[in-house]
């Protein structure tokens, strides 16, 4: 695997690595929607631009690149 196959072309916003956190901590759209005072649609369309970007398309890959990111 080379480095351009797991790092994202574009990075992410820090709206996208709040939810990508979030979506990793377990939350639903829903709770997240709440908590960042945004409509579930506008987390599924962040979701939707973080899939993308990472060029994956399931929850699984997702939560696997937050495990893989530094903590702060």
């Amino acid at each position: 695997m080379r480095l351009t196959d797991i790092l994202p072309h574009e990075p992410l916003t820090a709206r996208e690595q709040q939810i990508v956190q979030r979506i990793a901590a377990g939350q639903s759209y829903k709770a997240i929607a709440e908590q960042l005072a945004i409509a579930p649609d506008t987390v599924r369309s962040h979701v939707r631009a973080v899939y993308q970007k990472l060029q994956i398309n399931s929850k699984s890959a997702l939560i696997a690149y937050a495990l893989k990111q530094p903590h702060e």
